[in-house]
């Protein structure tokens, strides 16, 4: 994997953790600014993995990345592994336009997942 795509991915994994440990640690967000630039970060990082994914890195070298960053609490590599999961079961295409196609649905639905998480903390309070 290129020197660049590791420097974003470590980038971005220290982001998703730094916004995890904030969400799992009982600090309660709206859907509010913070909320949509949490899930912006969030799917920044599904994207650098798709990315990775879509131009052939090994699934065990993003995992590796994940783990080699530690984590503030036990969750988030669990998380990262399960985004890791998620974007290595979608193929690997061939086309340009395909593999771009694969890159932001992958952003999206993480950009989802994470406003309805939010979302959920707000109907639990």
């Amino acid at each position: 994997m290129p020197q660049y795509e590791k420097n974003c991915l470590k980038k971005y994994l220290y982001l998703v953790i730094v916004v995890l440990f904030f969400v799992y640690s009982g600090i309660s967000f709206a859907i509010n600014k913070e909320a949509i630039d949490t899930a912006k970060k969030v799917s920044d990082y599904a994207e650098v993995i798709m990315k990775a994914r879509q131009n052939g890195a090994p699934i065990a070298s993003i995992i590796d990345i994940n783990h080699k960053q530690g984590a503030p609490y036990a969750g988030a590599s669990d998380l990262l592994d399960t985004m890791t999961i998620e974007a290595y079961k979608i193929p690997q295409y061939s086309s340009p336009e395909f593999k771009k196609k694969a890159i932001i649905n992958f952003k999206n639905k993480w950009y989802i997942k994470t406003l309805q998480l939010f979302s959920e903390k707000e109907d639990n309070k």
